[in-house]
Parts: structure tokens; sequence; C-alpha cells
């Protein structure tokens, strides 16, 4: 659910790709966008960061600002690693790089953090601000809450390489047109 400042209910997203443990859940089957501040959104959550065409589509859709959040621990759903150091941790990270600069748009990632002496209880951290270039504008740590906020420049999120699959003669051109209209809207 997102809720603007007002409290009131701008957005939903279901989680749409289940692990394992999520044997609780039934998947969603709808991609949304919503408005937020005049700022065409969308929202992944958990494993959906794994599947590209869950931040494309709301893309194509309009979307330029994602937001990610999360409850992880490493890319292969193992234990967080006991360093922050740990290259474990690496490939996740990537995830979320590779969503901002494959479609240059914003991802604000959203990460519980890790609990050094309950490995099991928690996930690894580094919620993250990164730019559509792939910076990495502001991260957290593993270990321990923390805030991040970073000012963007939404006019720097301009989808463009997602915008390439509109060019004339893309062989999946209809296919990803196609996607994009079951993205829906709502507000």
């Amino acid at each position: 659910m997102i809720i603007d400042s007002s409290g009131a209910t701008i957005g939903r997203q279901s989680k749409l790709q289940l692990v394992p443990t999520d044997s609780f859940c039934v998947p969603g089957t709808t991609l949304h966008t919503f408005t937020l501040n005049s700022i065409k959104c969308s929202a992944i959550i958990c494993h959906d960061s794994r599947h590209p065409e869950l931040v494309r589509l709301p893309v194509l859709a309009g979307a330029r600002l994602i937001f990610y959040s999360s409850w992880e621990t490493w890319h292969d759903d193992g234990p967080v690693p006991t360093t922050e150091e740990g290259r474990y941790l690496r490939p996740y990270e990537s995830q979320v790089v590779a969503r901002a600069v494959e479609n240059r748009v914003y991802v604000v990632h959203s990460n519980v953090a890790g609990v050094s002496d309950d490995l099991s209880s928690g996930s690894h951290g580094g919620s993250r601000i990164v730019d559509p270039q792939g910076d990495v504008i502001v991260s957290a740590g593993v270990w321990g809450e923390e805030v991040v906020e970073a000012d963007v420049d939404i006019e720097n999120s301009t989808a463009a390489y997602a915008k390439e699959c509109e060019n004339k003669g893309f062989f999946l051109k209809e296919w990803w047109r196609e996607g994009a209209r079951k993205v829906t809207g709502l507000n």
C-alpha cells in the first residue's frame, strides 16, 4: 500500500514472484502505477527485483520512479553474510542498480536491516537510492536501522533505454506495447 503525506492511500502493489517461504501468500496478478507529488511511480516487492520486466513494463507505461521494498537475505535466499563487505551481497546489490540503469529511472530501495546476533531474523540492509545512471546516491549499511534520503532531479529519469523498444523495426515492439497496456494506473 502506498500512502501519501496526507495519509491517503494512492496505490497498491502485490508481490508477484513468490519464493518457497511465501507459502502463506497468493501472488499478485497485476502491475500498477500511481502518482506521487506529480511523478508517475511504480513499486516492486522482494523477489520481484530479479525479474526485469516487472520494472520495464511500468516504465513503458510512464513510471519514472520505482519504489522497491524488501525483506530478503542474499541472492540465493541463504543466510546474511557475516561481514558488511561480503561478496555474497554483490549480485543482490547489482540487481537494484541494473533496474535503474536498464530503464534510466530512479530506484528507491527500502530493505530490512541485518541482525548480527541472529542472522535468520533479519535481512541484509543496504537500503539505497540509485539514480538513472546507476550511481548509488545514498546507501545504508547492513547492520542497524538507518534512514536514507536524497534530493532527486526527476528530469534525469528519462526512461531512455526502456523507450528503445519503441524504435521502428524493434522485433519485440508489439510484445512490449501489449505488456505495457496491462499496467494499471491507480490514480
